[in-house]
């Protein structure tokens, strides 16, 4: 659709053209980043893979937060799980004070 083989696509990635050939067929979850890796690549936002999306809150088309996936994408370049684990429960413990239900 893009006028890109999957192995030129898995090229620019630093990617086996099985890899990516596992994203397309739904073998493999793709990340944050790689999904936004792909959207630099092929000069679009990383909306275009969620056009036509229901919103799970509004019915409307989903929309992507850029500094969202901006964060995913550095969380998602840290190798120590530990960490990760921390800025999940750092992510949680904002999410609920922001609500209103403070533990």
């Amino acid at each position: 659709m893009r006028g890109q083989t999957q192995t030129n696509l898995a090229d620019k990635l630093g990617l086996t053209f099985q890899q990516v050939q596992k994203y397309e067929t739904g073998a493999n979850r793709i990340s944050a980043s790689k999904l936004f890796d792909i959207s630099k690549i092929w000069g679009v936002t990383p909306d275009y893979f969620f056009e036509g999306l229901e919103n799970t809150r509004g019915g409307g088309t989903a929309e992507m937060d850029l500094k969202a996936i901006r964060i995913a994408t550095m969380i998602a370049k840290i190798s120590d799980e530990k960490i990760k684990n921390r800025l999940s429960d750092l992510i949680k413990a904002l999410v609920a004070f922001d609500a209103g239900d403070e533990e």
